[in-house]
This record gives C-alpha cells, sequence and structure tokens, in this order.
C-alpha cells in the first residue's frame, strides 16, 4: 500500500480503473460531443434547406398509393388496367392508409427515413459493443458514420425508399450471418421472413440470398450439421414470394415490373450507366471500403482466430457487396441522385470496416481518460478523416438558414414541376385530362390528370415493345390533349432522355405532330431542355387549356416556334419571345 503511487491512488476513484488497468467506461465520454455537435448541426442545417425541395421520382409512388387509397387499385391511371411502374411494393402499401388520412407522403416517408437511419446508428452501435468489443465511445464514433457520410440525410429527405430499404437490408444481413453461425431453425425462418420484407422494399434485396443460402449449406455440411433449418428457411421464402408472384400475375399480367424491362433487360453485359454509378460509389466511399478490405485482411491473419460471427459477416459481406455492384453494372441507372442505388449497401460496409476501426479506435480503452488531449485528439481526427465537409461547410450552411428564399420558388425542374403541377390541378375538369410528358412524378401526382409516361415506366406496352414504330403510333393512338415536349431553343429536341422514345429528335419529323399546336415554354435553368406545350387542335379542352397555360403556366412563348416538328420547320428569321 505505501508504494502505491500518487496516480494509483487517484485513479481508485476513476470508474475506468479496475484491479490496477484502465478499462473503458460503460457510457461515451462527454468529449463524443465534439463529433455530435458538429455532425447534428449540419444534419439539421441540411434538412431546413432542402425541406421545401421535391424530387419527380418519389411522387411515381405516392401515385399508385393514392390510387390504392381512393380504392381504384394498383394502378397509375383510374379506371385503366393495372400496371406496375415502382419497384417499391412496400412502401406503396405502407402510404396509402397515410394519404387516406390526409397525411403528406412525403412528410411521411421522410420520418420513416429519419428514423430507420437513426435504428441504423443504433444498432451498428450495438454491434460494434456486442461482436467487436468496443468502448461505448468507441461504438459511438462507429455509429455515428451512418450520419457523417453526407447521403443519409439528403436521401432521407427526398421521399424515396432508399433508407428504410438500407436498415432492412442491414438486418436481414445480419439475421443471416447469426443464422449460419448458430444454424437454429427459428433464425433460418426468421432470416427468410426479413428478407421477403426487404425485397418488397427493392427487389434486388433477392441477391443476399443466393450468398446466404450458399453460405449455409457450405456450413451445414462442413460441421455436419442438419440441413433441415436451412430447407425450413428456403421453403419459408418459397411460399411468401409464391403468394406475392401469383397475386402479381393475377393482378398485372406478369411478373416483372415496368423498370426491369426498361433498366435491366439489356443484351449487354454492362452498361455505361451502371458503370458510371459504380464508379462514383467507389470514389464516395474509398475510405470506408479500404478500411473494409484491411478489415478482411486482418479477420483473414489473425491469431488466433476471431469469432466465428464475425468472420462469416466480413467474407459474406464482402461477397454479397461485389455481387450487388455486378449486378448494377448491367442496370441503367440514370437518377441516380446522392448515389441512391448503391447507398444500401453503406451500413454493411461500415459493420466491414468494424475490425480495424475497433483495433485502431480501441486504443482509447488504454489511454488514461484524465488526460484530456488524448480523447478529443482522436475524435477530431476521426471527424476529420470520415466528415471533413461537416466542419468546411457547416459555417455557409448556417449562414444559408437565414435567407428567406424558399427551394420550391427556384427555377430549376423539379421545383418548376411543382409549381406547374399546383397550377395545373386547378384547372377545370383537370382529372379528364389526357397528358403525356416523361416525368411522371409531381405533375400526374397533384393534377390527377389521365397520364401517359411517354419514358415507359408507368405503360405496360411501352415498356416491353422494343420495336420503335409500334411505340411511336402508340403514342399518338393515345390521342393526348396536353403534350409536353423536351426541347430548347436555338438547339434541338432532346435526344438522351429516358425511354425507348428518348430520342425525340428521332420523331419529331412525324407528321402526326400536325395534329397538335404550339402553345408555350416553360423555361428551366441548368437542364438539357426547356418543357415545350402542345395542345391537340381537336381536343375539347383546346380553348380552355390554351387560355390557362398561357395566364397560369407557361412563362411565354416563341413567335414563331423555333424548332422542326412534324411538317413544320423554322424560318432563318430569329424567334421573338414573348413573356406571360
Amino acid at each position: 500500500m505505501a508504494s502505491e503511487s500518487f496516480a494509483d491512488l487517484e485513479n481508485r476513484n476513476n470508474p475506468s480503473y479496475s484491479n490496477g488497468a484502465i478499462i473503458a467506461p460503460k457510457y461515451p465520454s462527454p468529449w463524443i460531443l465534439i463529433l455530435a455537435i458538429p455532425v447534428l448541426l449540419t444534419c439539421l442545417s441540411i434538412s431546413i434547406q432542402n425541406w421545401g425541395q421535391v424530387f419527380d421520382d418519389s411522387y411515381i409512388s405516392y401515385r399508385y398509393a393514392q390510387n390504392l387509397a381512393m380504392g381504384y387499385g394498383i394502378t397509375w391511371n383510374p379506371g385503366y388496367p393495372p400496371t406496375e411502374g415502382y419497384t417499391n411494393f412496400l412502401l406503396v402499401v405502407i402510404l396509402a392508409p397515410a394519404i387516406l388520412a390526409g397525411l403528406d407522403p412525403l412528410l411521411v416517408t421522410r420520418i420513416l427515413s429519419f428514423i430507420c437511419a437513426t435504428a441504423m446508428s443504433g444498432l451498428l452501435f450495438a454491434l460494434a459493443r456486442r461482436h467487436y468489443d468496443c468502448s461505448a465511445t468507441t461504438a459511438a464514433m462507429i455509429a455515428s458514420l451512418i450520419f457523417i457520410v453526407p447521403a443519409t440525410i439528403v436521401l432521407s429527405l427526398i421521399g424515396l425508399e432508399t433508407v428504410v430499404y438500407a436498415f432492412f437490408l442491414l438486418i436481414a444481413f445480419i439475421a443471416g450471418v447469426t443464422f449460419i453461425q448458430r444454424q437454429e431453425q427459428r433464425l433460418s425462418i426468421q432470416f427468410s421472413c426479413l428478407l421477403f420484407l426487404t425485397m418488397l422494399l427493392r427487389p434486388e434485396a433477392a441477391l443476399l440470398y443466393p450468398v446466404i443460402l450458399i453460405a449455409s449449406v457450405t456450413a451445414a455440411i462442413r460441421h455436419k450439421y442438419s440441413l433441415r433449418p436451412v430447407i425450413v428457411g428456403f421453403v419459408t421464402l418459397s411460399v411468401l414470394c409464391s403468394v406475392y408472384l401469383a397475386w402479381k400475375y393475377l393482378h398485372f399480367g406478369q411478373l416483372l415490373p415496368n423498370p426491369y424491362y426498361l433498366k435491366a433487360a439489356g443484351r449487354t453485359l454492362f452498361n455505361q450507366s451502371g458503370l458510371r454509378t459504380i464508379k462514383s460509389f467507389l470514389i464516395d466511399y474509398d475510405l470506408l471500403l479500404m478500411l473494409a478490405i484491411a478489415s478482411l485482411v486482418l479477420i483473414i491473419i489473425a491469431d488466433p482466430p476471431v469469432p466465428r460471427w464475425n468472420k462469416i459477416a466480413a467474407l459474406l459481406g464482402t461477397i454479397f457487396v461485389v455481387v450487388y455492384c455486378f449486378f448494377f453494372s448491367h442496370v441503367d441507372t440514370l437518377m441516380n441522385i446522392y448515389g441512391r442505388f448503391l447507398y444500401p449497401l453503406v451500413p454493411i460496409i461500415i459493420l466491414l470496416a468494424n475490425p480495424i476501426l475497433a483495433k485502431v479506435l480501441g486504443r482509447i480503452e488504454h489511454v488514461d481518460f484524465y488526460k484530456l488531449p488524448v480523447l478529443p485528439a482522436i475524435i477530431i481526427v476521426f471527424l476529420l478523416l470520415f466528415g471533413s465537409t461537416h466542419i468546411t461547410n457547416l459555417d455557409s450552411r448556417i449562414k444559408h438558414l437565414s435567407r428567406r428564399d424558399h427551394p420550391q420558388a427556384g427555377e430549376f425542374l423539379m421545383q418548376k414541376e411543382y409549381r406547374l403541377a399546383k397550377a395545373l390541378a386547378s384547372f377545370p375538369n383537370i382529372k379528364e385530362v389526357r397528358i403525356a410528358f416523361a416525368d411522371s412524378g409531381v405533375i400526374p401526382y397533384f393534377s390527377g390528370a389521365i397520364w401517359l409516361d411517354v419514358t415507359g415506366l408507368n405503360d405496360g406496352f411501352l415498356a416491353r415493345s422494343h420495336v420503335k414504330e409500334k411505340q411511336i403510333n402508340y403514342f399518338f393512338d393515345w390521342s393526348a390533349d396536353l403534350v409536353i415536349h423536351p426541347g430548347r431553343a436555338g438547339l434541338s429536341w432532346l435526344q438522351n432522355g429516358h425511354g425507348p422514345l428518348g430520342d425525340y429528335m428521332s420523331w419529331s419529323d412525324d407528321p402526326r405532330w400536325d395534329k397538335y399546336a404550339y402553345v408555350g415554354t416553360s423555361n428551366i435553368k441548368d437542364t438539357d431542355y426547356d418543357m415545350q406545350f402542345f395542345v391537340r387542335k381537336s381536343s375539347p379542352f383546346r380553348g380552355a387549356l390554351e387560355g390557362y397555360l398561357k395566364s397560369n403556366i407557361v412563362d411565354g412563348w416563341y413567335d414563331p416556334f423555333p424548332l422542326p416538328i412534324g411538317t413544320y420547320y423554322p424560318k432563318d428569321t430569329q424567334p421573338t419571345w414573348r413573356p406571360r
């Protein structure tokens, strides 16, 4: 006792001191606020800045949910045959009662997304503590990565299923790993049910099943376990999928959704858009991916061997990430806003990076916490490595909050479409008006008009047909009262648009365009095209539509119209712009 140092006597009163050794405290250190405060402020500022923004694709799902809520069934146009232009069935079903109750589907989806983002963070914290022996502070730093990656907040705000799906994919993956480790029948059923729900949010979640199935069969044979749990799980998933697919076939007349034919049914092995998406993902998450690879190496060479759960998670997680990326190399990923197609892999990659993060950050557990500069320095370095934007952009974001401009008042495409949709909704008998346009989210949702999606996502014929002449005939036979066509004065019609009719220049000379009269133009900032409005000359709504468009919708009109259409070819004279 007499030889005990002053430091030893002091440490006796320190809750992190036990038997002469420094151990990790039960709760995160207060110094974690160095990380939490800038991250929370950034998340809050991003949310406030972008709260008024809309994303057109989200409203495609909302229109299906709206029609379901109103009793029309899962269909694009009320009273028309059902069609499947979404890939997030579960979200559509969840939003239908919310819409029926008068709730805003965008708000509901945002709330669900933020709840799931928080749940992912909490789950990663628990996994770091349970499987990787992290201190509470280290686990909190790892868990914060969900909110440090910039995409989480903006993807939570745009109103898609992305963040909700990422959470379900993470828990399905964890359930699969746990089943392989323990080989219990109830865990096999649990994994199958979780994976089925995840597939209802995004069908590509099915890519996880063969990875888990092969690994579980291999583990059972290697360790001489019974294959009964694997078989029961397989039967469970098969029954659930069979019931769902049978209903789909009876309801839609086909098993695959329209987006499959447009995005994943190409003949080439690699799609240029998909490859760009993968490249962007690798660049955006390069540090996390390198740590995940380092963790895999660390687990393989570890002596003594790491716990079996950790090894299974590392190996299968790596395989799944590769399989998932390979799948999307074949997919047309246009509208990959904020990297949404591959973002669901991020929580799994954070989990894969746990071993190396736990080892490096775990040094905190062996530091005397009374040496105050040590822990804050580690947290600051962590924030600079993974979330430098949270520091460098924080001041400008906070200053931006004092501005009074509203995102929906902007001149960008989707903000203008939002205002156009609100204005069109007030047109008399709008629900009887037939409109054709490639962007099929915000405007059809708010207006309720009968809508032809020129991309084909929400039209079974355009999605499945590959004969250009038949597609063009179908468009003109549909006899839209109003056509919104993408093109820019002084340039040309859009030639790289979405879907089978996306090259508008290639069929702009069809003489059937003479049945339509140009009304006006809505100018769009920072896009390849403006919106050109045409009304069918024989439409019963022609007079009312032309007057309403010129008074409430378009920004103005050209005299003469500067782009070739049908048999009309513009004169060499400079057109005069007449603002509304």
